[in-house]
């Protein structure tokens, strides 16, 4: 540590933890946002990595739709049985590696996010008085550092990858419905609508 420095926030402090951290503290939210958009890069691999996970779990039952009406028709030749076995196959090994990636990218910047912002407290801890350290509590501070900013990694993984995760497997079916025939859009439209309430309930 050095003495008499600058911290994030351009005020002087006594000691510094030799990281800057500009972020947004206009709100609660935007403070969030401004360090889950240092790790950019893994948060678009977490978003593509879902996006084709959902549409290849949306396509096996689209084939195996198709296999069930040619088999019905007597159309279902042995050649066909086995192309589409592969390609269901393939999906299904598509899946397991698109999970593993989307799971493993968020727990990655869960705990960037976590070692980030406990950093950030501490930076910012370093850079008040004594008079200040001294009106709080030993229980308080440690509780900060530990419960408080582990909420942090635990809001992301599991919390913001389960539901991005739960709510783009709802909207990538209801479009291959829609494709099949609009009316039967219309019991999904009402689940997805106690959906969402049960969602943002959950998230506040």
């Amino acid at each position: 540590m050095n003495s008499v420095s600058t911290n994030g926030n351009g005020m002087s402090s006594e000691f510094t933890s030799g990281k800057d951290f500009n972020t947004n503290r206009a709100s609660h939210r935007r403070w969030i946002l401004s360090h889950a958009m240092r790790h950019k890069i893994w948060l678009i691999v977490f978003v593509v990595a879902t996006f084709a996970n959902v549409i290849s779990q949306a396509i096996i039952p689209s084939i195996v739709g198709t296999l069930f009406a040619d088999f019905t028709d007597g159309t279902l030749t042995r050649a066909a049985l086995y192309d589409q076995s592969l390609n269901i196959l393939i999906l299904g090994l598509l899946i397991a590696f698109f999970v593993l990636l989307r799971i493993f990218v968020m727990e990655v910047v869960a705990q960037r996010m976590e070692r980030d912002t406990r950093d950030e407290l501490y930076s910012s801890l370093l850079g008040k008085s004594l008079t200040f350290h001294d009106k709080q509590t030993i229980g308080d501070i440690m509780s900060r550092t530990a419960v408080d900013v582990r909420q942090i990694n635990l809001m992301m993984n599991p919390g913001l990858n389960l539901v991005f995760a739960s709510a783009i497997g709802l909207v990538i079916p209801f479009i291959f419905i829609g494709f099949i025939d609009i009316q039967l859009l219309i019991i999904p439209a009402l689940f997805i609508l106690s959906y969402l309430i049960t969602v943002r309930r959950y998230n506040n």
